[in-house]
């Protein structure tokens, strides 16, 4: 599953927050409700194209109504740092451990560093 994909790749970077799938057929209504409810700050991180875009758009607007931070921005830093080279969020884990490869560095090095 699409979802599942993305969140094994944010644990394997060393997310320790409670990742929350959206794209599993739950309407984003419900989604922004429960969030509410049980976070004080969801950042949103969705694919880099056009339709990751529009969730994005989507689920800022219905989070945005003041009962907790919603942080936008990293995904937009991401994107930046990206280049365009990952578009999809699962893709991560790939990228990061080809950039640290590349410095001679593994991903368990890496998190050890910054636990």
């Amino acid at each position: 599953m699409e979802g599942e994909k993305d969140r094994r790749s944010l644990e394997a970077l060393g997310i320790r927050a409670p990742v929350r799938v959206v794209h599993n057929g739950a309407r984003l209504a419900d989604v922004a409700g429960s969030l509410a409810g049980h976070a004080r700050r969801v950042v949103v991180l969705t694919d880099w194209d056009a339709a990751g875009g529009r969730l994005a758009r989507r689920l800022r607007d219905l989070l945005g109504d003041g009962r907790l931070y919603v942080d936008v921005e990293t995904r937009r830093e991401l994107a930046n740092a990206l280049r365009g080279e990952v578009v999809h969020v699962e893709g991560l884990r790939t990228w990061v451990r080809h950039r640290l490869e590349a410095r001679g560095r593994t991903i368990d090095e890496w998190l050890a560093e910054t636990a």
